[in-house]
């Protein structure tokens, strides 16, 4: 709801909000004579990061064709100890596509990356090398997207593990899969 005083919008939202986010919101106001319009882009902001879970970034404002922006891969690993990662990401290669993916935290190497571009598929991997202390909620990797689709297109931004991919977790002196690891989809809006 719009409080018609102060213009301070106010309600609840889902606890799903945050992955469809951000939103295209047009509010128009009239007083019977005049009216106007605007429209702007309201990015929902998921509180914390749930235990195991990956999320891809979304951008935190609109985005035209033509401009780049770049968004981050988090993990909350908790107290495992991760030392490395592969991930697959898909998005809709006619909306945006993959620049660059760069490192994170400095506690892992630059992310070797095959970029597919007209695929609409990028894979990346880092190591930790040194197998310092990595836990907690972590970025692993930064993306930067360049737009090229047109006013009115999404994409969504979805990180996987591929069949081959893992996060792994150094367990005294070995290594083992990071098991029950959830993602939170990131989505592109082109206004």
């Amino acid at each position: 709801a719009i409080n018609r005083t102060t213009g301070v919008i106010s309600g609840t939202l889902t606890a799903t909000a945050s992955a469809a986010s951000p939103y295209m919101v047009t509010v128009s106001v009239s007083d019977g004579t005049s009216s106007a319009s605007t429209v702007f882009s309201w990015t929902v902001t998921p509180v914390g990061l749930p235990a195991r879970t990956v999320r891809m970034g979304s951008p935190t404002g609109p985005v035209t064709p033509g401009t780049s922006f770049t968004v981050p891969v988090q993990f909350n690993a908790e107290t495992a100890q991760v030392v490395s990662y592969l991930f697959e990401l898909t998005f809709d290669p006619t909306v945006v596509m993959v620049t660059d993916v760069s490192q994170g935290s400095t506690l892992f190497d630059a992310p070797v990356k095959n970029l597919e571009f007209d695929r609409g598929k990028v894979r990346f991997a880092a190591n930790n090398p040194t197998f310092a202390p990595a836990t907690g909620i972590l970025t692993l990797a930064n993306v930067t997207f360049q737009v090229i689709g047109s006013a009115g297109r999404t994409s969504p931004l979805q990180l996987r593990l591929p069949a081959n991919g893992v996060l792994v977790n150094r367990v005294n002196d070995s290594f083992q899969a990071i098991a029950g690891v959830a993602f939170v989809d990131g989505v592109v809006q082109v206004p």
